[in-house]
């Protein structure tokens, strides 16, 4: 897994800022219908072995909110920042989730067929917080992690192999040896 996922605590930090507003998702610019609500929380410990073979450096915790989409006739409004905050504390507190874990949404327009989403950003306006989701895509971790290596290299000022391609679509036969075993 990478890093640059907002966790539980950054949307909780974000909605404290103004909690009374209404807090609405979006989606491939289309806003979640008023009275959607939070069907389930669920929290997971992940063990995953990546097509390097490794293991012992694949595990995480994350934290799926499932959203159900309302109706646009819905007297309802959208939820407010707070209401939202009470359920997330409300399963932070009873599945005893670390409040830093990866952070995904499920759901999707008209309650079609589910995606599994992350929070691209996060806007406070005047009149709402709006956060608006977008698609996890397939990495090749054992790559990232290398490029990520590369990258923290070169910053420093010792230098570093660049890679030009994933090791596992083609790439060349000393990048593929060092990064899918």
């Amino acid at each position: 897994m990478t890093n640059d996922h907002t966790n539980i605590s950054d949307l909780t930090a974000a909605l404290y800022t103004k909690p009374d507003l209404p807090l609405k998702f979006y989606l491939d610019g289309a806003a979640i219908n008023p009275g959607y609500h939070i069907t389930e929380i669920r929290h997971a410990a992940i063990n995953s072995l990546d097509c390097g073979r490794n293991s012992d450096s694949e595990q995480w915790n994350e934290v799926t909110i499932q959203l159900l989409d309302g109706s646009a006739q819905s007297s309802e409004g959208h939820m407010s920042g707070s209401k939202f905050l009470a359920i997330v504390g409300t399963a932070v507190k009873s599945l005893s989730i670390d409040t830093a874990p990866y952070l995904f949404f499920e759901f999707a327009l008209g309650n079609g067929p589910l995606r599994k989403l992350n929070i691209e950003s996060i806007e406070r306006t005047k009149d709402e917080i709006s956060v608006s989701l977008g698609s996890e895509t397939a990495v090749c971790k054992p790559f990232q992690r290398m490029a990520d290596a590369n990258t923290a290299k070169s910053l420093s000022g010792i230098g570093a192999l660049v890679a030009d391609e994933a090791c596992c679509s083609g790439g060349s036969t000393q990048a593929a040896k060092s990064c899918c075993g």
